[in-house]
């Protein structure tokens, strides 16, 4: 074990605290298993990769005992840990009477999920749950094998990578007991579901998982998938990667599937018709479609048998002749025109439409559980929201999704470093000590942020009037950057960058472009972009939804218009100060 006696718990004990003298402390205590370091009130947390047992008190590093260390103790009374910090905002809440908020934030795979997942444990046991509301702390925990099936994939860099960005409110009365949740999501990288076709990487965990849970006599999952492996099926095998040793998917379907039991938010029938309907994407993704002679397009004999699987676990109609043109109806009088589609143009349409059922379940299920977490919404006094995003990404390929993640971390890193200056000017000022804020400095990506949404010369802002072109495509839109932006001092092309591509890359300038983000510069592949932006769907497709003879699918159908429902109840609630 590393000598620690030279350590600091908190980096703003050195005597010179620089970047090579801050590495050296964390390098030191890391190798000591010692992965949580301050820096003033931020917490530094390094992941181990490992089972980490404490030389000193509990052996547990997040069980109860450890948990009853850090209640009621200062901060600086124990040894750094994500209990101290969990501690140190229910004490502000409770003392202060304001909600509070916990930012976690890093590179992907750096252990964000888990940090939370501990944050939110201690948070629970800490306060309790109020009358009435005995089995919410197991409700809430529930939530999490859940949400990771449906939102989590392995990608290049992590295991359990998660897709979509997660807000957890846990709201408390006015003895501060926990007397609900509410989880808000953003950012569901739906592309994933069809088209996760990257070295090493996977779509979301539930396909695979529902694949291995179908094949167990008695179980709950697709009976139509029953002999089935991920290599049936296109969007499921495109990568190459079909397991992942670290999660095991059918343990993983056990462990999911007991939760929605157990927390009752779907009935029996909906749960089956939950995999029924994951089932049906699967067989979706398996239609191929093929041109004639006279370039009319249609679906291949062969994958025919698919189109009708999929038909039929959705509960709907025919939708062979949707898939192949698009339909637009003249706003004044209501006429339709039938426009038939390119091969090209009908694969996109395919795939909108599993994209737009893929997320649209994934709402619904949100939905009935924050009805369920959130049954005593009025009587809440305080909250501790636990912000769980995506951390940078630079992958081999990098495309919208990629970019949309980064401009996140952007904008919240902008956010991170107003408010830890402010705050530290006010203790300056608190404590009489000088300080002159116009000649402080310190690193500020506002250009960067300026690059991505400022209009009306913008990455988006350009992005979205390519998008209203009627003949614009990727390659336009990577023309229109180059020919507005290229004086910009965050961008360049891939040409005047020292990004170093993989060898069989074959990005060039007219198909890429490169934003020097504050974490490090990003090549970005156009490829797809307008697609991915626009993501439109035949009213056809809905309408087929709506008449669904499944219930279930039925709401799957409204779930955008619900979520859009919340989102204004929930900003009505906000003006009001509830």
């Amino acid at each position: 074990m590393a000598d620690t006696s030279e350590t600091f718990q908190d980096h703003c004990y050195l005597e010179h605290l620089n970047d090579a003298t801050l590495l050296h402390n964390s390098k030191q205590r890391f190798k000591a298993d010692l992965i949580y370091t301050y820096i003033s009130e931020i917490l530094l947390v390094l992941n181990p990769f490992k089972t980490v047992t404490p030389a000193d008190g509990p052996k547990d590093l997040y069980g109860e005992e450890m948990m009853a260390r850090y209640k009621d103790a200062p901060r600086t009374k124990r040894d750094p840990h994500i209990f101290a910090v969990a501690e140190m905002s229910f004490v502000h809440m409770r003392e202060s009477k304001q909600s509070q908020s916990l930012l976690v934030a890093g590179e992907s795979g750096a252990g964000k999920t888990e940090t939370n997942k501990h944050l939110m444990h201690f948070l629970i046991w800490r306060a309790g749950t109020a009358a009435g509301r005995e089995h919410l702390s197991e409700d809430i925990l529930r939530t999490n094998p859940v949400l990771e099936s449906l939102g989590n994939a392995k990608t290049i860099g992590n295991n359990n990578s998660s897709r979509f960005g997660k807000y957890l409110v846990i709201k408390f009365d006015r003895d501060h007991k926990v007397l609900g949740a509410e989880v808000r999501t953003f950012l569901l990288e739906k592309s994933r579901v069809t088209n996760a076709s990257g070295r090493n990487e996977r779509s979301y965990h539930i396909f695979y998982q529902l694949l291995k849970g179908s094949q167990v006599e008695g179980g709950h999952g697709a009976a139509c998938l029953k002999g089935k492996t991920p290599a049936d099926f296109a969007y499921t095998s495109l990568s190459g990667t079909a397991f992942t040793e670290v999660i095991p998917d059918l343990t993983a379907f056990g462990e999911m599937d007991m939760a929605l039991v157990a927390s009752n938010i779907l009935s029996a029938d909906e749960r089956a018709a939950v995999y029924d309907t994951l089932a049906a994407l699967l067989h979706l993704g398996n239609v191929q479609l093929e041109v004639d002679e006279q370039d009319v397009c249609s679906v291949t004999a062969a994958t025919r048998a698919h189109l009708a699987k999929a038909e039929e676990l959705l509960g709907i109609g025919e939708i062979g002749n949707v898939l192949i043109e698009r339909v637009l109806r003249t706003p004044r009088t209501g006429t339709e025109y039938h426009i038939a589609l390119d091969k090209t143009a009908a694969v996109n349409q395919r795939d909108a439409f599993v994209k737009f059922i893929y997320s649209s379940l994934f709402l619904l299920i949100v939905t009935r559980m924050n009805a369920k977490l959130d049954a005593s919404a009025k009587r809440t006094h305080s909250r501790i929201g636990l912000l769980d995003v995506f951390g940078f990404e630079i992958f081999p390929t990098n495309s919208f999704e990629q970019l949309c993640i980064n401009y996140a971390n952007e904008k919240l890193h902008n956010f991170f470093l107003m408010r830890v200056f402010d705050v530290e000017i006010e203790l300056y000022k608190m404590q009489n000590l000088p300080i002159d804020v116009k000649t402080l400095s310190y690193p500020d990506n506002a250009k960067v942020i300026e690059l991505l949404e400022k209009p009306p010369a913008s990455i988006f802002s350009i992005l979205e009037s390519q998008c209203k072109m009627a003949k614009s495509s990727d390659l336009h839109f990577c023309a229109a950057l180059h020919e507005q932006l290229t004086k910009h001092p965050q961008f360049a092309t891939l040409s005047s960058s020292k990004i170093k591509l993989a060898k069989d890359s074959k990005l060039k300038d007219e198909d890429s472009f490169v934003v020097k983000h504050y974490a490090a510069a990003v090549c970005y592949s156009c490829a797809g972009f307008l697609e991915k932006n626009s993501d439109t769907l035949s009213e056809q497709f809905q309408s087929k939804l709506a008449a669904s003879s499944r219930p279930l699918v039925k709401e799957i159908a409204d779930a955008e218009k619900v979520e859009e429902k919340i989102k204004a109840d929930r900003g009505m609630m906000s003006a009001r100060g509830a």
